[in-house]
């Protein structure tokens, strides 16, 4: 998106309108109540003052009176009528806190349910991108506290609209100059709010790239993930210094924005005031001609000072809210995302079976804002029960080959067929179905053993049997059966109670859970790369047996892994150098291969 595009939608109030429909539309009884409470409340400022007024003529009027006892009770009245309007308005805080409250929790669930839907749909080629990750980081944020600020800057703009208007109609009956000087001792104030509302939001945008590095830092000072490198290599002082660094120039940048705001708010302030003093000089030299009456004067003195900071509040609100606009344009940037792939409009129905085979044609990628190739022509075909091993150096496009294979991608040129049928036919949902996968990165889950396990089927619920057995043929139940609670401990690192696995382990534990799943392709990225040799050899053993005449994919760097495959693929600088058996491929009038045995030596 073009900076003038930004520019122009953060300059529309469809963020803003787009926002309250939506709390209309998802919390629509929370918001009904809390607007109408606020109407109630805008109400009561005015009921309070015209009753101010009436106390004092009555005063002046009992004071007047040849018997002033007869005018006591209309006096009483008006009295009890203030007292109890001034607890109706003191105590209407509460219930705007717990109105508020509510309609807040609803909403901001809400719309963190909306990223979290739309973070799972956009495709990982967003999440492999800087920018994406800047929109998303704008968008948790905003989502967190502007909701909250907008509901009740809302709610806020709404009362003291209704009571400033309530207000100005009565200094008009005073005086008709009263209403439009008030408004005019509000304007510099506001207009300066305008004016920084915007330079905030420059600078936010402008800066959110930085501040995720400063947050990045941070995260490698605090996170376990790097807790032993940290330690080992001493890099706490590196980071912590980064860290200072980034925060001191962004701190900096932000008091030089305050330092600004602060001199033209004082100056703005003194001008609002001097028209302030003027009108009450107007006023008192009203009274004391015989003008207006005291309990009108009463009436005017408390307007104005009244109205004078509801002005205020008013207009403020509306550039808060303006401020609000702009930075919700972040939040529907995200929301606003398509997907980057979708299901076609008629999709064709996946195959329960690889009945023929997984089919790559001439296929070439290019990741987005890349010039080289990723892989480049690359041909072959993995057929049912087969297990095909993928070799190659780092960077020869293994896990590149994956993605595609999984539609987390989509070919630049050529294309990959199940069965005859081009993947992008397919429900991409419904097609991931066919697979299980374990990355080389695998994720660890801080969950208990079984759902840990149960997780490669969430579709269904995962019978006891069956969770116990993938445990078995990954190997992990041995292990499990020594953890203080078995299939029931809490892994990880994160919660009270936990207890955390060997990286051996928690390969293996992926590697159940991609076993559980009822696919048809089972995709392992070097799946014993974090096992022992006695490990290993378990595994590899028996690995047509684990599969379960399910076909497969490995992808491995040992040669005690590839001799297990029906056929080997290998890779080179992202094209196929060789494809054929183990036997072929190793003969001496074969490939030139360079295979690791299990102590990582050349073969």
């Amino acid at each position: 998106m073009t900076a003038q595009r930004q520019q122009g939608r953060a300059s529309s109030l469809k963020p803003l309108l787009r926002m309250l429909r939506m709390m209309g539309r998802y919390a629509p009884r929370q918001t009904a109540l809390y607007l109408g409470f606020s109407v109630i409340r805008g109400v009561l400022p005015l009921v309070q003052l015209v009753l101010f007024k009436w106390i004092v003529d009555a005063i002046v009027v009992a004071v007047d009176a040849p018997d002033p006892t007869t005018e006591l009770p209309n006096v009483m009245i008006y009295v009890i009528a203030a007292g109890f309007t001034y607890w109706l308005l003191i105590s209407s805080t509460t219930a705007d806190n717990w109105l508020r409250q509510h309609l807040i929790q609803h909403f901001t669930d809400h719309l963190f349910d909306r990223i979290h839907r739309k973070s799972i749909t956009v495709g990982l080629a967003y999440y492999e991108n800087s920018e994406f990750r800047d929109s998303l980081h704008l968008a948790q944020r905003e989502a967190l506290t502007r909701p909250a600020r907008l509901i009740q800057e809302t709610s806020s703009l709404f009362q003291n609209l209704i009571s400033i208007t309530g207000i100005a109609a009565l200094l008009i009956t005073v005086h008709w100059v009263l209403g439009p000087v008030l408004l005019l001792a509000a304007l510099p104030d506001v207009l300066l709010r305008f004016y920084f509302s915007r330079q905030w939001y420059r600078w936010e945008r402008s800066r959110t790239h930085d501040e995720r590095r400063a947050r990045y830092s941070s995260w490698v000072l605090t996170s376990t993930f790097y807790a032993k490198e940290l330690l080992l290599y001493g890099l706490g002082d590196l980071f912590s210094t980064r860290f200072r660094e980034q925060r001191e120039q962004l701190r900096q940048e932000k008091l030089d924005i305050i330092e600004r705001q602060s001199a033209f708010e004082l100056i703005a302030k003194t001008v609002s005031a001097l028209i302030i003093f003027g009108l009450y000089a107007f006023v008192a030299f009203q009274a004391a001609m015989g003008a207006i009456t005291l309990g009108a004067l009463v009436l005017v003195i408390q307007g104005l000072a009244r109205g004078g900071s509801m002005i205020q509040r008013v207009l403020t609100g509306i550039a808060a809210m303006y401020q609000n606009n702009l930075f919700l344009t972040n939040l529907f940037e995200f929301l606003d995302r398509q997907p980057q792939l979708t299901a076609p409009p008629a999709p064709t129905k996946v195959p329960s079976e690889l009945k023929q085979s997984l089919a790559v044609e001439n296929l070439s990628f290019q990741y987005p804002n890349r010039q080289d190739w990723a892989l480049r022509d690359v041909s072959f075909a993995l057929q049912p029960n087969e297990v095909l091993a993928v070799i190659g150096t780092n960077g020869s496009g293994k896990t590149t080959l994956v993605k595609l294979l999984t539609r987390l991608y989509d070919p630049t040129e050529g294309r990959i067929t199940l069965d005859g049928t081009d993947l992008r036919d397919f429900d991409p949902d419904q097609l991931r179905k066919m697979y299980s996968v374990i990355f080389q990165d695998f994720a660890k889950f801080h969950d208990s053993v079984r759902e840990n396990i149960a997780l490669g089927d969430p579709d269904t619920k995962v019978s006891e049997e069956a969770i116990l057995a993938a445990a078995r043929d990954a190997g992990v139940d041995e292990y499990i059966d020594r953890l203080p609670n078995g299939y029931d401990t809490l892994l990880g690192t994160w919660f009270a109670d936990s207890v955390d696995l060997s990286e051996g382990q928690w390969q293996r534990l992926a590697l159940a859970r991609a076993l559980v799943r009822p696919s048809r392709i089972v995709i392992l990225d070097e799946p014993s790369s974090s096992l022992d040799v006695q490990s290993e050899h378990a595994l590899v053993s028996r690995l047509k047996q684990v599969l379960n005449n399910r076909a497969a994919i490995l992808i491995s760097h040992r040669l005690s892994t590839i001799q297990t495959a029906d056929r080997v693929l290998i890779l080179e600088d992202g094209r196929v150098k060789g494809f054929g058996t183990p036997a072929d491929l190793l003969a001496p009038d074969g490939e030139q291969l360079t295979f690791l045995d299990s102590n990582h030596n050349r073969v």
